[in-house]
C-alpha cells in the first residue's frame, strides 16, 4: 500500500504495509449500481415532481408562522434567513443552563435489577388448575402456592437473553411447560363407555302395604269453630 499519491510522485508505505495490495470498495460499487438502477426505475421527472410537492407543502406550512408572513418570505432561502434569526432569539430568551455541569445519571440501587426492567412484560390470569397461557403455550405453576394466586394476575417477563420468568406480586414463581388440555385429551383418546347396565326401577308388589291403605281426610261441620277430622278408609290403588 502507499501513503500518498499525486501526479508528480507516489510515496509507498513502510514495511511490511507497502506489500499489501489493499481491498477495493466492492460493496460500495455494488450499492452505487443498485441506487442508480432504483433512480432510473423511478425516473428523474417523478423525483423532481416529488421535490416540488414537498417544497410547496413546506412553504404553505411556513406561512402559518407570523414572522414569515410579515417578512413575506416566499422561498426556502428567505425562510431560512428568518428562521435563523428567530431560533437565535428564542434560545436567548428561553434557554436555561443546567443547574449542575455533571450528568444526571444515578447508580442502580440494591433493589434494582436490569433483567426485569429491560424485559417485555405481559399480564395473564391464572386458571383454576394453576395454569398460565402465553404465546400459545401453557405453563403449570409449581408449589409453593401463595394466597390469591389462583384466579389472580401474574406478569410474564420475556428478557433480553431469551429467558422467561413469571412474577406474582413481588415473588417469582416456579413453573414448567405442559401440553394444552385439548392436546392431553386427544392423546388420551375418547373416554371409555361404562359397561354397567342401568338400574332396574323397583315396583312394589300388589300386596304391599303401600297399595292397601291410604289416609283420606274429610271436613267435619263446624261446631263453634272450624276443625278437621281424619277418617281412614280402605282404598285399593291398583298395580
Amino acid at each position: 500500500m502507499i501513503k500518498t499519491v499525486s501526479f508528480e510522485k507516489t510515496t509507498y508505505n513502510d514495511l511490511p504495509y507497502k506489500f499489501e495490495a489493499g481491498t477495493p470498495d466492492m460493496a460500495g460499487a455494488i450499492g452505487l449500481g443498485a441506487a442508480l438502477d432504483y433512480v432510473q426505475q423511478l425516473g428523474l421527472s417523478a423525483i423532481r415532481q416529488t421535490e416540488n410537492n414537498l417544497m410547496a407543502y413546506a412553504l404553505e406550512a411556513l406561512r402559518e408562522v407570523k414572522e414569515l408572513r410579515l417578512t413575506r418570505a416566499r422561498t426556502c432561502e428567505q425562510a431560512n434567513r428568518v428562521l435563523e434569526r428567530l431560533v437565535t432569539d428564542h434560545n436567548r430568551r428561553f434557554a436555561k443552563a443546567a443547574s449542575k455541569p455533571t450528568g444526571a445519571h444515578r447508580r442502580l440501587g440494591a433493589g434494582h435489577r436490569l433483567e426485569p426492567i429491560l424485559s417485555s412484560q405481559w399480564a395473564r390470569v391464572v386458571s383454576n388448575d394453576y395454569v398460565v397461557r402465553w404465546a400459545n403455550r401453557h405453563y403449570q405453576l409449581l408449589p409453593p402456592v401463595y394466597p390469591g394466586e389462583r384466579g389472580g394476575r401474574v406478569v410474564i417477563e420475556h428478557r433480553l437473553d431469551g429467558s422467561m420468568a413469571i412474577r406474582f406480586g413481588k415473588r417469582y414463581l416456579a413453573y414448567r411447560e405442559v401440553e394444552a388440555a385439548s392436546d392431553r385429551e386427544e392423546a388420551a383418546g375418547p373416554p371409555e363407555v361404562s359397561k354397567m347396565k342401568p338400574a332396574k326401577v323397583w315396583k312394589p308388589p300388589a300386596d304391599h302395604p303401600w297399595r292397601k291403605r291410604v289416609v283420606k281426610w274429610s271436613k267435619a261441620p263446624p261446631r263453634g269453630g272450624h276443625f278437621y277430622r281424619g277418617r281412614i278408609a280402605d282404598i285399593s290403588i291398583g298395580a
